[in-house]
């Protein structure tokens, strides 16, 4: 009752509970692709993520160089 082989078998029970637990969690979940259908309140923050970064880049290699010039 208390060796290896019951240790076990009461593992793998546990095991198997949890399991179904998980299964029973995940069917309850319903995955919503989410679109933004409204713009954000300044234009510049519904630009495209990758042309503000460049327009950042830009901007902080002036800056940059007016400092090191200087």
């Amino acid at each position: 009752m208390f060796g290896a082989n019951w240790q076990s078998k009461a593992l793998q029970k546990n095991l198997n509970i949890d399991e179904k637990k998980q299964q029973n969690d995940n069917d309850d979940i319903v995955e919503v692709p989410i679109e933004p259908s409204f713009s954000l309140a300044h234009p510049r923050l519904s630009e495209d993520p990758q042309i503000r970064q460049e327009r950042w880049l830009q901007l902080f290699k002036e800056r940059r160089k007016e400092l090191l010039t200087s």
